[in-house]
């Protein structure tokens, strides 16, 4: 289990100082979201280690239509071809080949809802990013918002990462 998340945060922080040599990282609106981003990838990197995706999928599902929630993906199915990649599916040769459809789907979302006059600049912006912390935000301000309880981390993993992070930030 240590395995997987020192993984994780290898990955994490690799896509992280990514974007601290990218022309983008110096615009003061991804500087305000940054350590926002940071936080969130965290959560995951545990919430991976810990639940089952499945688990995750469902209650996307159920949470799909929450007209309130602008950050919402609409598409379920490409959702779940991304999460299932990252536990080793077979559908795709590595991760990276994952993300980069899952990249390509939402720019595909996006372009849809700023044709349909449902795009706002904060996501503009999200998208302007650079390759990691650009999947990070899509992706993890929709799904790891939600109180990690709702994807089965017991009370004391919630509370050993809410430790976690709280160290991180000093």
């Amino acid at each position: 289990m240590k395995k997987i998340i020192y993984l994780f945060c290898i990955i994490a922080f690799t896509n992280l100082a990514t974007a601290q040599n990218n022309e983008v990282s110096n615009d003061p609106e991804y500087q305000l979201h940054y350590n926002k981003y940071k936080e969130l990838y965290l959560k995951r990197i545990f919430s991976e280690a810990y639940i089952n995706y499945e688990k995750v999928f469902d209650h996307y599902k159920k949470m799909i239509n929450y007209e309130h929630n602008k950050y919402r993906i609409l598409n379920v199915k490409d959702l779940g071809a991304w999460t299932r990649a990252h536990l080793s599916d077979t559908k795709f040769k590595s991760i990276k080949e994952a993300d980069d459809e899952w990249i390509k789907l939402l720019d595909a979302t996006e372009l849809e809802r700023k044709q349909n006059n449902e795009f706002d600049t904060y996501q503009y912006k999200v998208l302007k990013l650079p390759y990691g912390p650009r999947l990070m935000a899509l992706v993890l301000i929709d799904i790891m918002t939600v109180i990690p309880e709702h994807y089965g981390l017991s009370k004391e993993k919630v509370d050993g990462l809410k430790e976690y992070l709280k160290k991180q930030k000093q």
